[in-house]
């Protein structure tokens, strides 16, 4: 009887330590989500901001281009 009482003991502790640990890998792995959810918005607003200066690029060069036929 006192072997089943330490095992139920042991599997009491173990379960309750699992349960930490499942819940600090959950946060841990939140956290990480989040910096790459951050990190997405981040080269999102690079690759628009990038798009944007080559459209200025390119119009720029148009024009230049136009200009030079007109002369």
């Amino acid at each position: 009887v006192k072997a089943t009482i330490e095992r139920y003991k042991k599997a009491c502790s173990d379960s309750s330590g699992a349960g930490s640990a499942s819940e600090a890998n959950a946060q841990f792995y939140q956290q990480e989500a989040d910096k790459l959810r951050v990190q997405i918005s981040n080269l999102q607003n690079n690759n628009r901001q990038v798009e944007l200066n080559l459209n200025a690029l390119e119009l720029e060069k148009f024009n230049s281009q136009k200009l030079k036929w007109n002369s």
